[in-house]
């Protein structure tokens, strides 16, 4: 496992809360819990930051922002629900931190150019500079 470094208070609080459950005992001393670092979730039911940027999108009212080059990890809503039931039933899974994503870096241009497409329309053609 690389070391953490966080450097806000959100992160800072992440971690301590992933120490408490990576602390968590059995009456054995056998550890308890698994930490599951999500990537972006993303679904039909999740609210949230994608939700919003697909209506966004679908009303022609979004502007990027940069060269969208920056990269980011996804995971789709029942495979978090898969990887939980796994880390609940593994044996192996107590005590140990899982990134969960699909396995791929996706740039904000491929996201915004994959939900055009399910919208059936075309990407923003305009990007303000950072």
């Amino acid at each position: 496992m690389s070391p953490t470094h966080p450097d806000t208070f959100y992160a800072k609080t992440k971690r301590a809360a992933e120490q408490i459950v990576l602390n968590a005992r059995d009456p054995n001393g056998q550890p308890l819990g698994t930490v599951l670092r999500l990537g972006a979730v993303y679904g039909s039911r999740i609210k949230g930051n994608y939700e919003q940027l697909t209506h966004a999108l679908a009303r022609n009212r979004f502007i990027p922002i940069g060269d969208g080059l920056n990269r980011r990890t996804l995971v789709y809503d029942k495979d978090v629900g898969r990887a939980a039931a796994l880390a609940v039933f593994h044996p192996a899974a107590a005590g140990r931190i899982f990134n969960v994503t699909d396995g791929k870096f996706h740039t904000l241009n491929e996201i915004i150019e994959s939900i055009c497409s399910a919208l059936g329309r075309k990407p923003p053609w305009l990007s303000l500079p950072l």
